[in-house]
């Protein structure tokens, strides 16, 4: 049975909601398709999708090393042997791309913690396979928190660090010039980080 979704517009009228103030520089994405990000989604898809498909959600990173383990190792590797198998051609299909906008800071509901835990939550949120509650928790902030420009929330696949969904409502945009992963210079240092045997 899913934990009841809060009432966010009463914790805000509480003053028990927390905001992180993040700049847009500091994000990042790891995508196949640079030319058309940000990717809003076309489906109902993911963790903090809008259940209705009614406003876009794009989900950011602010390190290459929680991007790489949402994307690269949780979308395509597999376990063998005691390391990640990754596919050359899939580190040769990924570009870097950031975010900009007007206004460099982003105002992103806090999920996680302390912040997370009065409102009634836990850790599921972000560990959960069944994203049906998630979802609709999106729709809730998005509904009655008209300032939050997405949620910030704890990475499933790297523990120890943060991750962002972004709203469509956000406004944000991506530069022109995307990086290759294969040519970044850190690419060397998160094969080793995870364990990565690329084949």
């Amino acid at each position: 049975m899913s934990t009841p979704l809060p009432d966010f517009a009463a914790a805000q009228a509480r003053g028990a909601l927390d905001f992180v103030m993040t700049d847009i520089a500091s994000l990042l994405r790891l995508t196949r398709f640079p030319a058309t990000e940000p990717w809003w989604g076309a489906t109902v898809r993911y963790r903090f999708d809008d259940p209705l498909g009614r406003f876009g959600v794009s989900y950011a990173a602010p390190s290459l090393d929680v991007a790489f383990a949402e994307t690269v190792i949780h979308e395509v590797a597999s376990f063998e042997d005691g390391g990640w198998l990754v596919p050359l051609e899939d580190i040769a299909d990924r570009w870097v791309v950031r975010y900009q906008r007007s206004d460099p800071m982003l105002k992103l509901l806090d999920l996680t913690g302390a912040a997370l835990k009065r409102l009634g939550l836990n850790n599921d949120i972000c560990s959960a396979s069944d994203y049906a509650h998630t979802q609709c928790l999106s729709r809730a902030v998005h509904e009655q928190v008209e300032q939050a420009d997405g949620i910030c929330y704890v990475s499933r696949q790297l523990n120890t660090r943060r991750a962002v969904a972004l709203f469509e409502r956000s406004g944000v945009s991506c530069h022109q010039i995307a990086e290759p992963l294969e040519s970044h210079p850190d690419l060397a240092r998160l094969i080793k980080l995870f364990g990565v045997q690329l084949i």
